[in-house]
């Protein structure tokens, strides 16, 4: 509601600058300093984030608690940290209807040797941005394609954008046994 009011205000102001009135006036850079600083609200969703530019995409990626054999039908509870050695803010999945630009941990398995996945992929959504110099460490179950021996890679993505190993970024693997 009080972005509306805000809106409403910005129209009452550019309706009197248009009939003469100075847009410099006390109530006319209130209102416009009142729309600057206006924050979504509770439960209002922000836009998504920005595309990243190359410098963007410097990373770092450690895993822990990956056990080895990882059970069929029993989710194994693992901690990825990531840490942002770029200097631009990356966005947290903010906007199910619009996820663009958001990043996101990637889960990929491949079977030994090849440089494609068998399955691709599980999304682990940031908590919240992570700022330059900043990290986030994300607990997740990682959910196997089947049983075999496979290199599970985690890899940070832009959505819509790609894989930031792609751009230069990073990733971390590991060889895993599915039983």
């Amino acid at each position: 509601m009080k972005f509306s009011l805000t809106a409403s205000a910005l129209i009452i102001v550019s309706a009197f600058s248009a009939c003469g009135k100075s847009e410099s006036s006390p109530r006319a850079a209130a209102a416009a300093t009142a729309s600057a600083s206006a924050s979504p609200q509770a439960g209002e969703i922000r836009p998504s984030g920005v595309m990243l530019t190359p410098k963007g995409f410097k990373c770092a990626i450690s895993s822990s608690g990956l056990p080895d054999p990882v059970k069929i039908g029993t989710p194994a509870k693992i901690s990825v940290k990531v840490d942002n050695q770029s200097s631009e803010n990356w966005s947290r999945y903010n906007n199910k209807n619009s996820p663009q630009f958001s990043v996101n941990l990637g889960v990929r398995w491949y079977a030994p040797g090849s440089d494609q996945p068998v399955k691709d992929s599980q999304r682990v959504p940031l908590a919240e941005d992570v700022p330059p110099g900043g990290s986030a460490t994300l607990n997740f179950p990682i959910e196997p394609p089947g049983k075999g021996t496979y290199q599970v890679r985690f890899e940070l993505i832009q959505e819509g954008l790609g894989w930031f190993s792609e751009k230069g970024g990073c990733k971390t693997e590991s060889n895993i046994s599915v039983k």
